[in-house]
């Protein structure tokens, strides 16, 4: 008798627990805008050459973004730091968009006083698309997915669903672009 309360009382005690852990998970709606500084950086894994490629990096092309988002919620408002990879080598049309896109892929953070939250472009579901009449302005859909490596109030982070869409059009100097952006989703923490 002592034993089967021992076994019942075990079996009590890890519902309880495994109720409590699964209580902590929440889905947190994120939906706001960002305005950013698109700059083009020449590296040697992406030396961005690709009107006259001469080696496989020449198709690579790396912008840093750098600026500021708004959020109403979770993410409140803060900076924005992305690292985005543009790959020309999968340059074609896509029927979604109806215009000639590539393939992203990178980094997202989004950081303020309470914390850094680390994204990554999903390079699957990503891209950016060229608009027609030459005026050099791109509109980028891309879909962020969780990396780790967050802290702060976002430490806990176990997931990210976020859908950015944007518009680059050429800045003022030359390899760098202004980016307007919405972005919605929704982000779960335990």
């Amino acid at each position: 008798m002592i034993r089967q309360l021992v076994v019942i009382g075990t079996t009590i005690a890890v519902i309880l627990v495994a109720g409590a852990g699964a209580a902590w998970a929440a889905d947190h709606t994120v939906d706001g805008t960002l305005k950013t500084q698109v700059t083009l950086q020449i590296t040697s894994a992406e030396t961005c050459n690709p009107a006259a490629p001469t080696q496989p990096s020449d198709y690579l092309c790396r912008y840093l973004t750098k600026g500021k988002y708004l959020e109403g919620g979770y993410l409140a408002h803060g900076r924005i730091r992305t690292r985005q990879i543009y790959d020309y080598q999968t340059l074609a049309y896509n029927s979604t968009y109806r215009l000639k896109c590539l393939q992203v892929s990178g980094t997202f953070k989004f950081k303020n006083s309470s914390g850094t939250l680390r994204t990554t472009i999903l390079a699957a579901n990503s891209v950016a698309c060229q608009e027609s009449g030459g005026r050099g302005v791109w509109d980028e859909h891309l879909a962020l997915g969780f990396t780790g490596g967050s802290y702060g109030a976002y430490r806990n982070v176990t997931g990210v669903d976020v859908q950015v869409d944007s518009t680059w059009t050429p800045g003022s100097l030359s390899g760098t672009y202004d980016e307007r952006a919405q972005f919605a989703g929704n982000i779960t923490s335990r």
